[in-house]
């Protein structure tokens, strides 16, 4: 059976279709129950947008379908199918709602997301996750507590507990803002709280602020950075203004205010180089190193992070004192 509703009935731009095996109209409530099986689906048709479930109710009188039951939700000219439990469609303000393990698949970004609730609005090409949201692209799994993409702009918000993880490499933050295309990342911003773990690298950098660029290859992070080292020869950290980080060169540019602080040793310098393949960090501009009541300078400091020594180069003076 088939039965079609005009745009006078859905007060919509574009007619509304209702296909099901079994339908039983309510007048009094305006309600038409939809059911059916595998031959004859239940399903709602708006445009390009098609929804699909074991059962539907639509109200009149409030435009909306409830969607029962191996939930569907396809939008052709968006290449978006969004499958679900449970769902709504408000056909109105073409809008989807859907719960119960929702996940929606992005074909034109090669982008999979699911959470405990999405909002999928294809006329905008916007969506809205809530709660244990998880985003996989090409390479990468975008994690956090919410999420808004929108899907023109090529751009997602990911806000509270936001995580990113890339091969070897993840990311924490409170936010984060993600820029892609064609499934991939091409920048982000992180804000607040930020962490970098490098697993096979071997570091963790801290700080309020990180900025990537794919293009360039290029990391800034800010607001108060810092790279932790701990291996078998004990713990350091690093202090600086600014880390601005090359990939292709895997090299890092400490800038401004150069600190390295071991147990009761600190060096400072104006700025220094880390050299990341080579576990080695190289301070020029006046370094200085501290330990306890003793001073040492020099014209160069390099810091070996694996065996977490310092050697001294070119010309120099210190002062030894005694324990």
């Amino acid at each position: 059976m088939v039965v079609a509703l005009f745009a006078q009935m859905s007060q919509s731009s574009e007619p509304i279709q209702i296909t099901a095996e079994r339908s039983v109209f309510q007048w009094e409530i305006q309600r038409l129950v939809l059911e059916g099986k595998m031959k004859q689906v239940p399903t709602i048709q708006q445009g390009t947008s098609v929804l699909k479930a074991d059962t539907i109710v639509y109200e009149d009188q409030k435009k909306v379908g409830y969607a029962f039951g191996n939930v569907s939700f396809q939008d052709a000219q968006r290449g978006a199918v969004l499958l679900a439990g449970e769902g709504t469609y408000d056909t109105r303000k073409r809008e989807v709602t859907a719960t119960k393990t929702p996940k929606l698949y992005l074909k034109k970004d090669n982008v999979e997301i699911t959470g405990n609730v999405i909002r999928f609005l294809p006329e905008k090409n916007d969506m809205f996750v809530y709660r244990n949201v998880k985003i996989k692209g090409k390479g990468y799994l975008l994690q956090g507590d919410q999420a808004q993409l929108y899907q023109s702009a090529n751009r997602l918000f990911v806000q509270g507990n936001a995580s990113l993880e890339q091969e070897d490499t993840t990311i924490l933050s409170r936010t984060m803002q993600v820029f892609y295309g064609n499934g991939k990342i091409s920048s982000y911003t992180a804000l607040d709280d930020v962490s970098v773990t490098e697993k096979k690298k071997g570091y963790v950098i801290t700080g309020g602020r990180l900025d990537y660029y794919e293009e360039l290859a290029y990391t800034r992070i800010t607001k108060d950075p810092q790279i932790h080292f701990t291996n078998d020869s004990g713990a350091a950290k690093v202090f600086c203004l600014v880390i601005d980080m090359y990939q292709n060169e895997e090299r890092a540019n400490l800038l401004g205010n150069v600190q390295i602080i071991k147990g009761n040793q600190r060096v400072t310098a104006r700025w220094g180089q880390y050299y990341i393949k080579q576990k080695r960090i190289v301070l020029t501009g006046n370094p200085v190193l501290e330990d306890g009541n003793s001073r040492f300078e020099a014209t160069v400091m390099i810091f070996d992070v694996d065996k977490q020594e310092l050697v001294l180069e070119g010309r120099g003076r210190g002062r030894l004192s005694g324990q």
